[in-house]
């Protein structure tokens, strides 16, 4: 079979395939908007800054205008996403996909280079949790685990984590029957799953580390406004367009 909505439909029943259907053209739906909207989040204020906005331009002139989020949204999701849907084979995505995960490496080293610069600087200690609000620890406090319903914010990380996994069978019965590529496919999984992991191990632990009670859900936002940081931002963007 050629496709995951295929394998759904001669793994289980039919009504149960289209439900599947039906979840995955959903989930598919709102990821895509909700990384449109971060990309507006993240490319927002670069582009404000790039145009001067904040520098005696009025705010509602025509540049700044194009700096919100309001119109880079479907701006980006016309001119990039839809064009981006056009192509018919998901090798074709090799290239963008390389650069994909270059500016996940450029941005996370971004992150951990801040948040060894703190640890290197002293001062932090390892404690256990004083409190399920983050903003009644001390300053310096690391707090590497903590009870509370917030951890139930994870929950929708963690549906959408596996929802990427359906693009593993179109990748794998793309490459030719008996194939190198398929050979080593199972070898390019562990690959993946292994630095998946130790991205957002460092990214988390060195990122809390930099900022602690302070830090932002989007780590980002906490970076200062230097020249790495606007490489950052718009490595990200780049990440999750393509």
């Amino acid at each position: 079979q050629r496709n995951f909505d295929q394998l759904c439909l001669i793994s289980i029943s039919r009504n149960a395939a289209r439900w599947a259907s039906v979840s995955i053209v959903g989930g598919a739906l709102g990821a895509m908007i909700g990384y449109l909207i971060v990309i507006g989040d993240v490319l927002e204020i670069p582009i404000h800054d790039a145009l001067n906005c904040g520098d005696g331009r009025p705010s509602n002139s025509a540049a700044c205008v194009l700096t919100s989020r309001g119109f880079l949204v479907p701006f980006i999701a016309i001119s990039v996403t839809l064009p981006l849907t056009l192509i018919g084979s998901v090798s074709k995505l090799g290239h963008s996909s390389l650069f994909a995960a270059a500016t996940v490496i450029a941005v996370c080293g971004v992150v951990a280079a801040r948040g060894f610069s703190v640890l290197s600087e002293g001062g932090l200690k390892i404690v256990s949790s004083t409190s399920e609000k983050p903003s009644l620890d001390e300053p310096n406090a690391l707090i590497f685990s903590r009870w509370g319903w917030s951890i139930m914010l994870g929950v929708p990380i963690s549906i959408f984590s596996l929802g990427n996994h359906m693009q593993l069978v179109p990748c794998y019965l793309e490459a030719e029957a008996g194939s190198r590529a398929q050979r080593f496919f199972p070898r390019a999984i562990a690959a993946s799953v292994a630095s998946c992991l130790l991205l957002y191990l460092t990214t988390g632990v060195l990122g809390y580390a930099a900022f602690r009670v302070d830090v932002d859900a989007d780590v980002i936002k906490n970076l200062p406004s230097d020249a790495a940081t606007v490489v950052g931002k718009v490595l990200l963007a780049a990440h999750l367009l393509l």
